[in-house]
């Protein structure tokens, strides 16, 4: 019996020390302890922040095409009457589920939906207050139309487009007394229509395979730092220029070659883009180099590959879950640049080369229709590796 007491005291006191080695040399590298119990409750807080409202707002662009001069009833007026009742529709606990933004032009509002500003776009068609007059007078007049158009591989605009249908409709047989007095048509942009679930999602899995590179951009430049060759590179003539070009370049030459492998393999399944891929490729080339430069402000602020491969999963993680690549993000607009709403998610680079992907693989766009994306792009390319740069050209002098 005293025996085995003395057993289990030794195994008690054997893992008393292994624990209290543990624990002194967890307590050491406590940013890595605290990166790893604050990642999941950063993200709710910043879901809580980003996303206050409980139940989603779809966007609508409303194009009133039914002007004074084919008015014949004054009492209907769907500038009014239709927008309102689009903001009536409301949830069970009273909060609005569309938010109407009435357009001048059809142009514009078809700009809007093809950004993703909006899901949907409904078009009240010449002559709809007078085709609703009549059907108020007569149950056999011709009924009333308009047009719900938008961007099919857009999961939102299902939602929208029913609830806008459903408005309405609602709005029309209130006005007439009839059961069925409208006729919407649905209007597909570009090929959206013909895409298949493959397609839809081919966009943000090439966008995932730029961004899977700050793994390899953070854990190559730490391991630079923590084998001391960057040490021994400082002795040299080499300047901070030489290295970053030369890093980068390799970095690039492989994220360009995942992103070519990932087209290829698309190709390969009958993925079509419907738009110029250069100019595709041009979005993921500088969004390549964007995620190069986060991962080198990694790798400076790492100081170890270990610590690396940790930390990079923060800004990937903010990278794929916030820029769309992976699943879709309701639009935030904190203010306008050029007509083009900026919320926090475009301080994203991914955000633009998502929707700039869209934009040309799926509605067939060109350079001129996605210039806001690229030149976005272009800024926080700059902004993201000038960071990086200067972040890493700090850790390379600590070294020397």
């Amino acid at each position: 019996m005293r025996t085995r007491m003395a057993a289990w005291t030794q195994v008690v006191t054997r893992t008393a020390v292994v624990f209290g080695k543990t624990l002194r040399e967890v307590r050491r590298d406590w940013i890595m302890v605290a990166l790893t119990l604050v990642f999941a409750p950063a993200f709710v807080l910043l879901y809580y922040v980003v996303f206050p409202e409980m139940a989603p707002a779809y966007r609508v662009a409303v194009v009133d095409q039914d002007t004074a001069e084919h008015r014949t009833g004054e009492s209907i007026t769907p500038d009014r009457g239709v927008v309102a009742a689009l903001g009536a529709v409301r949830d069970a606990d009273g909060r609005p589920l569309l938010r109407v933004r009435v357009e001048p032009s059809r142009a514009e509002a078809l700009a809007a939906v093809e950004r993703r500003d909006v899901s949907a776009m409904l078009v009240i068609p010449p002559g709809f207050s007078a085709a609703v007059s009549a059907l108020a007078a007569d149950p056999v007049a011709t009924p009333a139309g308009y047009t719900l158009a938008g961007d099919l591989t857009n999961p939102s605009y299902m939602v929208t487009a029913t609830l806008a249908d459903a408005a309405v409709q609602d709005y029309v047989r209130q006005a007439t007394g009839r059961e069925t007095p409208v006729r919407p048509t649905e209007e597909a942009l570009g090929a959206s229509a013909s895409r298949t679930d493959f397609e839809i999602y081919t966009p943000g899995l090439i966008v995932f395979s730029v961004i899977m590179l700050i793994f390899l951009a953070a854990m190559t430049v730490a391991r630079e730092i923590e084998s001391g060759a960057m040490r021994r590179l400082r002795l040299t003539r080499m300047t901070e220029v030489d290295y970053l070009t030369g890093t980068s370049g390799v970095l690039a030459l492989i994220g360009i070659s995942s992103v070519a492998l990932t087209f290829a393999t698309a190709r390969l399944c009958h993925f079509h883009s419907h738009g110029p891929v250069w100019v595709a490729l041009l979005a993921l080339g500088l969004t390549t180099l964007s995620v190069i430069g986060v991962g080198m402000a990694v790798a400076a602020v790492s100081r170890s590959v270990a610590r690396a491969f940790v930390i990079a999963n923060f800004p990937m993680a903010l990278m794929m879950f916030f820029s769309g690549s992976m699943m879709p993000v309701p639009r935030v607009t904190w203010f306008t640049v050029l007509g083009h709403p900026v919320g926090p998610f475009e301080s994203i680079a991914p955000t633009h080369a998502v929707t700039a992907l869209n934009e040309i693989l799926t509605l067939g766009g060109g350079f001129a229709e996605v210039r806001f994306e690229l030149a976005s792009l272009l800024v926080l390319t700059v902004v993201y590796f000038g960071c990086g740069a200067l972040l890493l050209r700090r850790a390379r002098r600590r070294a020397a």
